[in-house]
C-alpha cells in the first residue's frame, strides 16, 4: 500500500481553530482519518481480521492489547491469548497464529456478524494509523469520534486535503495568528481546487471558504459577522492585504497563483510556469473561437445581401398517432 500523507478535512471546522486549536486539529485528525479507513483501506476478509487480533493480543502493546479485549468483551473467548508465545510457534520461527484460536475466532465472526463488522472496522482504522506513521493507541477513539463527527456534518459541505504533518506541528506548537490565517486560506482555496490541478475563483469565494462556508451565498449578513470571521473579512479585504497572504501561499504553500487580464485568479497545484502556460492557451483558444465566429457571422451576412443565400423548404409534419410511447 503507497504511504499517504493527507486526510480530507471538512471546511467547516476552519473557523474553530483561532479559539479551540488544538481541539478543532484532534477532530479534522479523526474525522480524516476515519473516513480513510472507509475508502482507501477498507478491508472485509475474515482471515485478514482474524490472524491481525491474535498477533496484536499476543504481540500488541499494552493499549492495543487493552482495546483488543475492550472490544471483544462479553464473548466466550477463554482460549484467547492465554498462552505464552508472544504470537510465535516457535522461537525465532515465523509468526503463524494457532490453528485453533484462528478456528474459534472465525466461528465467532461468523455466528456474530455485528461482533465482525466492530472488528473489520477496527483493523481498518488501525491499519490506516499504521500508514499514516500516528499512533495505532488512538485506533478506538478515530472510531468514536469519526461516527460522531459524521453525524454532525451537514451533507452538502466542502471538503479540502490538508497534510497530516501540518496539522500535527501546528497542534503542538504555539501559532500566530498570521500563521493560522495562512493554514486557513491554504486548506480554503485547495478545497476550491478539489482534485483538479487548478481553478479560477474570486476572493469572495475564498472568504467563503475561509469563514468555513461552502457557498458564497451562504455567508450572513456582515452586520451579523464578528470574531475572527469579521477580522478576516474587514483585513484580507484590503487589496494590499489580500495580495500579500496570496504571495506567502505561493512561496509557503505551494499554491501558485496568475490573474494577469483574467477575470478573477487562478491557483494551482502545479508548477507557476505550467499554469500561466495553460490559462494563456485558455485565452487565447477563446479568442480564436470569438474570432471564427465573428468571421463566420460576416460570411453569412454577406452571403444574405448578396442574394445568395438559398432558401430553407418547409417541411410539412404530418399528425401521427403517438398512442403507446
Amino acid at each position: 500500500m503507497k504511504k499517504l500523507h493527507h486526510v480530507q478535512i471538512p471546511i467547516s471546522f476552519l473557523p474553530s481553530l483561532y479559539n479551540k486549536k488544538v481541539e478543532t486539529i484532534d477532530n479534522m485528525l479523526y474525522f480524516g482519518i476515519y473516513r480513510l479507513s472507509k475508502t482507501v483501506f477498507k478491508i472485509n476478509d475474515i482471515n485478514t481480521v482474524v490472524n491481525q487480533f491474535i498477533y496484536l493480543k499476543y504481540n500488541g502493546n499494552n493499549n492495543e492489547k487493552e482495546q483488543i479485549e475492550n472490544l471483544l468483551k462479553n464473548q466466550d473467548l477463554d482460549f484467547f491469548g492465554q498462552g505464552n508465545r508472544n504470537g510465535f510457534t516457535s522461537a525465532g520461527g515465523e509468526w503463524e497464529p494457532d490453528a485453533f484460536e484462528v478456528e474459534e475466532l472465525s466461528r465467532l465472526f461468523e455466528v456474530n456478524k455485528k461482533q465482525y463488522e466492530l472488528c473489520c472496522e477496527f483493523y481498518n482504522v488501525y491499519q490506516t494509523l499504521k500508514n499514516l506513521s500516528v499512533s495505532t493507541d488512538k485506533t478506538s477513539k478515530v472510531i468514536e469520534k469519526g461516527k460522531e463527527l459524521e453525524v454532525l456534518l451537514e451533507s452538502k459541505i466542502a471538503y479540502a486535503m490538508a497534510s497530516i504533518d501540518v496539522l500535527i506541528q501546528y497542534r503542538n506548537n504555539d501559532k500566530s495568528i498570521s500563521d493560522l490565517d495562512q493554514l486557513v486560506a491554504n486548506l480554503a482555496i485547495r478545497s476550491i481546487i478539489g482534485e483538479k490541478e487548478y481553478i479560477l475563483t474570486n476572493r469572495n469565494m475564498i472568504f467563503a471558504r475561509m469563514l468555513g462556508y461552502t457557498r458564497i451565498n451562504d455567508i450572513p449578513n456582515k452586520e451579523t459577522i464578528n470574531g475572527d470571521s469579521k477580522r478576516i473579512l474587514d483585513h484580507y479585504s484590503k487589496r494590499y492585504q489580500f495580495e500579500k497572504l496570496v504571495e506567502i501561499l505561493a512561496i509557503n504553500w505551494k499554491l501558485t497563483n496568475y490573474s494577469y487580464h483574467t477575470r478573477g485568479i487562478y491557483f494551482g497545484k502545479i508548477s507557476l510556469e505550467k499554469l500561466i502556460k495553460e490559462v494563456e492557451l485558455k485565452k487565447n483558444k477563446s479568442k480564436i473561437n470569438k474570432a471564427n465566429k465573428k468571421q463566420i457571422r460576416e460570411d453569412v451576412l454577406k452571403g444574405i445581401f448578396n442574394g445568395e443565400m438559398k432558401s430553407i423548404p418547409i417541411i410539412k409534419v404530418e399528425d401521427n398517432n403517438c398512442e403507446g410511447w
